[in-house]
């Protein structure tokens, strides 16, 4: 049967929690993930994903470039 250790990634794409919208929008497309641990001092404080962001960005009144520019 095949497992998630099967699968997963050992090297991680993290992202800091003072990491922008924007910035981490652009780092998962860059990079064609769709999320990343966030991490702060070397231990994971949580987790962003694409549909978090597209989620938040759909939720913002007016110009989106206005909040993540």
């Amino acid at each position: 049967m095949l497992k998630v250790k099967d699968l997963m990634t050992r090297e991680v794409l993290t992202l800091a929690p003072h990491t922008s919208v924007r910035e981490a929008a652009e780092i998962l497309a860059t990079e064609h993930v769709s999320g990343a641990p966030v991490v702060r001092v070397g231990r994971v404080v949580g987790m962003i994903s694409a549909a978090d962001l597209l989620d938040f960005i759909a939720q913002l009144p007016g110009d989106p470039e206005a909040v993540t520019g």
